[in-house]
């Protein structure tokens, strides 16, 4: 194992002996391979504390022995649905040496993802890309003569929509994203987001939880001129002419679509009858209401920021029901001054669950209106989840 002098690190004093007590600390569960930039890794993605380091690197060592992360590379067989629906790929390296992945991200079906793999096979395949990053990075350490341990992500978030604000969708992304803070410390080196649309710090605000300082910090929103602003990172030798530089795919692909895949909705042909329920709406996770007949259950939820959006799921037991959405100002007294959002429609949501979202451009009370006035026998049972999702300022963006 390697241990480098301070200098080589960039450490103070201090730091050094947090350095060399750590590696007293975790000496029984090191690989030859673990070297002091490796140890420094769990460190700086722990503020330097050597209980917390300790901690995050014998769990993740569990996670490795678990899902066999040592062997992923060569031994992991890609679905063929994730390989071909899922976005993104390795394509050239930075300026420095890093291997790059472009992520095609707003071009991701996250509904028909889940209805066709399960949860845990999307984070194992996200563990692959992971490991394969890192196979790069080795490869080009050796062939560079420098350390490269580092992954850039360029992020391209163009079609990001309402629709990728679906709750099972978001919770998917953040898992990946948690499973990548604890697995993968320090390994990104840049993120940087294009073509950023105006529902985008919305979806920021989702993730950014689920995101250490250190890797929020890596954010880089770049504006505009972003082909220009790439360059600054990686060579036009490193880039597809789609995104600015001047590499083609032997057919004269411009998009390079052999190494990158740019996803698009899931054939319904992919879908598995259990990840189709996987996600379902459970009594014990949502809340649950009853439409008598020949009446509507009005849901209001008061929305304070404009810009905000609010999201819904839903489904009923065991018949149709109606459901639209309104809009009325908290200033107007006569409660039937309404504004029809989203028409009354009867939907099949016994068969199939529900969700949408709406942008609220003002402020006011938007109601959720559950109709089921045409049923004079049946009352209806149903379950539901609400959410509003706010944009707040932030300040961790870079350009």
């Amino acid at each position: 194992m390697i241990s480098l002098h301070m200098d080589d690190l960039g450490l103070t004093t201090e730091q050094q002996q947090i350095l060399d007590k750590f590696r007293a600390c975790v000496s029984d569960i090191l690989q030859p391979s673990h070297d002091d930039h490796f140890l420094l890794r769990w460190l700086r993605a722990r503020d330097f504390s050597i209980e917390k380091a300790e901690f995050m690197l014998r769990e993740s060592m569990n996670v490795r022995r678990r899902l066999g992360l040592d062997t992923l590379v060569e031994t992991y067989k890609v679905p063929e649905v994730l390989s071909k629906y899922y976005p993104g790929g390795y394509f050239g390296y930075d300026r420095d040496g890093s291997p790059v992945f472009i992520d095609p991200i707003g071009q991701i079906d996250f509904k028909g993802l889940l209805s066709s793999v399960k949860k845990e096979e999307i984070v194992r395949f996200k563990a692959y890309l992971g490991e394969y990053g890192m196979s790069l990075a080795r490869q080009q350490s050796a062939k560079l003569g420098n350390r490269i341990d580092q992954v850039v992500m360029v992020m391209d978030v163009e079609g990001l929509g309402l629709k990728h604000l679906w709750r099972p969708g978001v919770m998917l992304f953040n898992t990946v994203t948690a499973f990548y803070e604890d697995n993968f410390p320090e390994v990104m080196k840049n993120i940087l987001v294009i073509k950023a649309p105006k529902i985008f710090p919305i979806a920021y605000a989702l993730v950014k939880p689920f995101l250490s300082e250190v890797t929020r910090n890596k954010v880089k929103i770049l504006g505009g001129d972003w082909k220009t602003e790439l360059l600054e990172y990686i060579d036009e030798d490193n880039l597809p002419e789609h995104y600015g530089g001047n590499c083609r795919d032997p057919d004269g692909d411009p998009l390079c679509r052999s190494k990158i895949c740019y996803a698009g909705d899931v054939p319904a042909s992919y879908y598995c009858k259990e990840n189709g329920k996987a996600d379902s709406l459970t009594e014990e996770c949502y809340q649950v209401g009853c439409v008598k007949r020949g009446t509507a259950l009005k849901l209001k939820f008061e929305v304070e920021a404009p810009g905000s959006v609010l999201s819904w799921q839903y489904r009923s037991l065991d018949h149709d029901i109606g459901f639209g959405v309104f809009f009325t100002d908290k200033s107007k007294k006569n409660s039937k001054d309404v504004e029809e959002m989203i028409p009354t429609e009867r939907r099949n949501c016994h068969m199939i669950p529900e969700e949408g979202s709406i942008l609220c451009e003002k402020p006011g009370i938007y109601i959720l209106r559950f109709d089921n006035s045409y049923s004079w026998t049946r009352n209806k049972k149903i379950l539901y989840n609400v959410e509003i999702s706010t944009s707040t300022a932030d300040n961790s963006f870079k350009r």
